[in-house]
């Protein structure tokens, strides 16, 4: 009984699982996996699709492999394979001359294997899930600083009085947000407009949306716009370009001949638009230079849920301002959600226009 097993885990582990040939060193070479299968160099150019490989035993997906042929080879199997060219009668089934040492010998080094592969696996479980863990964290601590800063500049005052408790806080390297930062980037003279946007459709009003310029935003953009909209409801050619109910919106923006021409500056201090009360603006560049003639509005309203976040961090819109009322049951609050809640037929319906008028 002992044999017939040592003989099974033998024809297992020099045969490939896929094709169920013998390997070699030649057009079957025993490729290890990253899940630390083995498959034969054969099968492995057959599965393979644009640098991807799905492992037919655990269905894991592979990315980005240039070559096949350089993933590391098994050893043991080839080893095992050239000890049977020395000693064919060691490892035959059928072979009545072998001796107990031998068996007990290839059984212990199988058994050993064996182990190995378990615990090779279990790393890279560990790698991989220490790397989703990881990837998380980063996502979380972006979401929590462009929240800090957000509350930052809604009250420079304020962020002035306690500057000195602010710690300084190592971003991760892919963030957008340089650090460590000065207060005094952040305290700007707040700008001399408030924009309402006003919106109806077919049944009328549907209310409106006070927003106050965030102080670091293009001062020349709000400038021009603030100017072109005094005092003066003006019609823009805008929809509801995208919406989501109950987590955004996002219009639209242009008229001509009106046009917001202004050079696209990347401020050394910028955070995103995450959370309602905060209004996002999105440019959209012109080919030939960094300058831009429409944009869209982003407003963002409450994610209850980790995945919601990545959906709103994901748009990456560019803070433009603040709602200056924010309550719950605000009219602001109430506009925007139902905007979210158009389906596609009815979002060209709606009818936005900006006014601009003096901030007190």
């Amino acid at each position: 009984m002992a044999t017939a097993n040592v003989c099974n885990d033998y024809e297992h582990f020099v045969n490939c699982g896929v094709c169920l040939c013998e390997f070699d060193d030649d057009t079957r070479k025993p490729k290890f996996l990253q899940c630390c299968h083995t498959i034969c160099l054969k099968c492995l150019k057959k599965i393979c699709r644009r640098g991807s490989i799905k492992c037919p035993f655990c269905r894991k997906n592979f990315n980005s492999i240039q070559d096949i042929s350089s993933l590391p080879n098994n050893s043991y199997a080839l080893h095992m394979i050239k000890l049977k060219d020395e000693k064919p009668t060691v490892p035959s089934c059928g072979s009545t001359g072998q001796s107990s040492q031998e068996t007990i010998k290839l059984s212990a080094v199988l058994e050993k294997r064996k182990k190995v592969e378990a615990q090779l696996e279990l790393i890279m479980k560990s790698i991989t899930a220490a790397g989703d863990e990881l990837e998380k964290l980063q996502e979380e601590n972006h979401l929590e600083m462009a929240e800090l800063l957000s509350v930052i500049e809604l009250s420079p005052a304020k962020a002035t009085e306690n500057a000195i408790c602010l710690p300084l806080i190592s971003a991760p390297a892919a963030s957008p947000i340089p650090f460590p930062f000065s207060i005094a980037n952040v305290v700007q003279p707040r700008p001399p407009y408030v924009f309402i946007l006003k919106v109806s459709n077919q049944n009328g009003p549907v209310g409106q949306i006070r927003i106050r310029p965030a102080p670091k935003f293009h001062p020349e953009f709000v400038q021009k716009l603030g100017e072109f909209c005094y005092k003066t409801p003006t019609n823009f050619s805008s929809n509801i370009d995208k919406s989501q109910p109950g987590l955004f919106v996002l219009l639209s923006m242009s008229r001509r001949p009106y046009i917001p021409t202004l050079e696209i500056v990347k401020h050394p201090f910028r955070i995103t638009a995450l959370k309602f009360g905060e209004v996002g603006l999105i440019s959209k560049p012109i080919s030939d230079n960094a300058s831009f003639t429409e944009w869209d509005f982003f407003f963002p309203l409450i994610p209850v849920n980790y995945q919601q976040k990545l959906v709103i961090s994901s748009t990456a819109a560019e803070l433009f301002g603040h709602i200056i009322d924010t309550s719950i049951h605000s009219p602001a609050f109430e506009t925007v959600m139902e905007m979210s809640k158009s389906k596609k037929n009815q979002r060209e319906r709606f009818e936005i226009t900006i006014e601009s008028d003096h901030d007190s």
